[in-house]
């Protein structure tokens, strides 16, 4: 347990933030701009506070975690929030949060997450700087102000915070995403007045000019079915394919990184499906139903997934089914974006002995499958298999195969 624990933890603090080494620039699609009324809310207003506010997460064998510390003095006393504080004059942001940080008795590398505007009894105008401690260095440690705690992600707090929190701090820890989230909030004493979530932002500079150009130009020449291949971090392909799919007219879909739902009956349903399920459950003991405290990592002991939401049996051969959370995304590094017009993308690892399918279209008008080892033609009328737009998909000989555990 404790040799699984430590490459799970060693493979999410190898993920190096990467906007830095990016170029500034990038000529935004006007769909994905904010809107008139958005920029004017985040206008630099003289005499506007600003703060920072980090919050650690972590990942064991149970799932992710978020630290967060419960005020012992002054403005929301009792209530739980991240850690961080005001600005001084002169100061970078970044350091005024590693500060704050150090405080706790924590360091690391931070990810800008999201930026909030806040304006408390129509009077005083706070901005405040969100930022994700992905691998922390340190154990945290009570000050005078702040009280640490862990939570897992799925119990975090909520009804003990500031009202403004309940509403973005979901959206940043959401599958821990890459894309920044702005909000802005009114709050009236105790309550939230007025707030609105704006579109994720696509950060200028965010890509690269040259990779701009070769999207362009596979957009260009492919259309809806266009397929471009990269190598870089999920936040340039998050962003990418935003991009992108926003130069054709299209918006990302979006897909919550919740489980869906199970299915109503087994989808090991004809010769060839049972004879798979049958090696399946006997080799390598995976049930169909799924199990969230599996850990799979590749040959090179980086952690591929946390859990996994089930095996879909087709056409095709068995593949492992995860929701986007149950991913350890800092493992893949190769990406290959498709138009709205396909039907998946795909990730593969450093050494492409792992290759994911990143559902975003079901495959229910395709009756037979793509030729491959285990590809049976039976002329299904609702598809050849039960792959879920939002759900990502893996091979299951493939992956022990290719030296996976």
């Amino acid at each position: 347990k404790t040799d699984v624990l430590t490459r799970i933890v060693s493979a999410h603090t190898c993920c190096e933030n990467s906007h830095s080494a990016m170029a500034a620039g990038a000529d935004l699609p006007k769909s994905f701009e904010t809107d008139s009324i958005a920029e004017v809310l985040f206008e630099v207003e003289q005499g506007e506070t600003d703060y920072t506010c980090v919050f650690p997460v972590r990942v064991d064998e149970v799932g992710w975690h978020v630290l967060l510390g419960r005020k012992k003095r002054g403005f929301g006393e009792g209530k739980f929030d991240g850690f961080g504080g005001k600005v001084k004059v002169g100061e970078r942001i970044e350091e005024c949060a590693l500060r704050e940080l150090q405080e706790c008795g924590l360091e690391g590398t931070l990810r800008r997450s999201a930026e909030v505007v806040v304006l408390f009894d129509s009077k005083k105008r706070t901005r405040h700087h969100i930022f994700v401690l992905d691998s922390e260095v340190g154990e945290p440690r009570e000050s005078d102000e702040m009280v640490p705690m862990w939570f897992q992600i799925a119990a975090v707090p909520y009804d003990r915070m500031r009202p403004d929190l309940q509403e973005w701090l979901p959206h940043v820890l959401e599958q821990h995403k890459s894309l920044r989230v702005r909000g802005y909030f009114e709050i009236e004493g105790e309550g939230l007045t007025s707030g609105r979530i704006l579109a994720p932002i696509l950060l200028p500079g965010f890509l690269s000019e040259a990779l701009r150009g070769e999207l362009r130009e596979a957009v260009a020449t492919g259309g809806a079915t266009f397929e471009f291949s990269f190598r870089g971090s999920k936040d340039e392909f998050d962003v990418a394919l935003l991009w992108t799919w926003a130069l054709l007219g299209h918006r990302r879909c979006q897909f919550g990184a919740a489980a869906p739902p199970r299915r109503a009956s087994s989808t090991a349903d004809s010769t060839n499906r049972l004879r798979d399920k049958d090696r399946v459950e006997e080799r390598w003991q995976l049930l169909e139903r799924g199990d969230s405290t599996a850990s799979f990592f590749d040959r090179a002991g980086s952690c591929v997934a946390l859990g996994f939401n089930g095996i879909v049996y087709g056409d095709h051969g068995p593949y492992i089914e995860f929701t986007q959370a149950q991913i350890c995304w800092p493992t893949f590094t190769d990406h290959t974006l498709k138009g709205p017009g396909r039907t998946h993308f795909e990730h593969r690892n450093a050494d492409a002995s792992v290759k994911l399918y990143d559902q975003f279209k079901s495959v229910g008008d395709q009756p037979n499958p793509p030729p491959g080892q285990f590809a049976v033609q039976c002329n299904r009328a609702d598809g050849y298999a039960d792959y879920r737009p939002g759900c990502v998909y893996m091979a299951c000989d493939s992956f022990f195969a290719s030296g996976g555990t």
